[in-house]
């Protein structure tokens, strides 16, 4: 998976706890499926989906992405997948 060939870890992203409560189901399979389907887009598509989420999710928990490149944004995305991941994937 590409968070193993990016290195990936929560570390990549300082997310507090009240930040992670705010996100809800919906963020979660937002999320989720963007990380699934991470490799399979199209980089021109993925570039802009990248942006979309980041402008609904990174937003909502006060992560400023403002003058980040694509794929810092994109890591980004990958290190919330890996704090909600521990909420949600236990939760269901």
């Amino acid at each position: 998976m590409v968070l193993a060939t990016r290195k990936i870890t929560k570390e990549h992203l300082n997310v507090e706890e009240w930040a992670l409560k705010s996100l809800g189901t919906k963020e979660w399979k937002l999320l989720k499926a963007y990380c699934e389907r991470f490799v399979s887009v199209p980089d021109e598509d993925r570039y802009e989906l990248s942006r979309k989420l980041a402008d609904v999710l990174l937003v909502k928990i006060g992560v400023d992405f403002e003058g980040k490149d694509t794929y810092e944004i994109e890591n980004m995305l990958l290190a919330l997948y890996l704090h909600m991941r521990d909420e949600w994937e236990y939760e269901l």
